[in-house]
């Protein structure tokens, strides 16, 4: 029984030493960053925002031909835009309430109009009854 107990304790021993070691190796190999992932290489000579501002050099550089609002046609073009009606209900205070949910007496704006919701003190609709089967009984 000794002898069983030892060797447990041993082949225990080994085995925490061997995972410490393949943790090790795992570890040393892919989780510590290299020196060569730590080094930030720019093709701008240092300029931070480099590229920003060459985008802005192209914006820059664009001309806007004004003839196009001259030409004939542009001209012929009609406005169809509306008006928007200026008395419009905008909803109700809070859209996600439930619209029974209200207290009694208080108002809500719906599309509708301007409309009053009470509380409903109604019971639950009962289950339906169940329809006597006319078998031959």
């Amino acid at each position: 029984m000794m002898n069983l107990l030892k060797n447990k304790i041993v082949l225990t021993i080994i085995a925490v030493v061997v995972l410490g070691l393949i943790a090790y190796a795992y570890l040393s190999s892919e989780g510590a960053p290299q020196s060569s992932d730590l080094v930030v290489s720019s093709s701008d000579n240092g300029i931070v925002g480099a590229d920003i501002l060459s985008s802005l050099n192209e914006v820059n550089s664009l001309t806007l031909d004004t003839q196009i609002f001259t030409d004939i046609d542009s001209l012929q073009l009609q406005d169809f835009s509306q008006d928007l009606p200026q008395n419009v209900p905008v909803g109700r205070e809070n859209p996600f309430q439930p619209i029974n949910f209200a207290k009694s007496g208080s108002t809500g704006v719906l599309p509708g109009g301007p409309q009053t919701f009470a509380t409903s003190t109604a019971a639950a609709p009962s289950a339906p009854k169940a329809i006597p089967s006319s078998s031959g009984n």
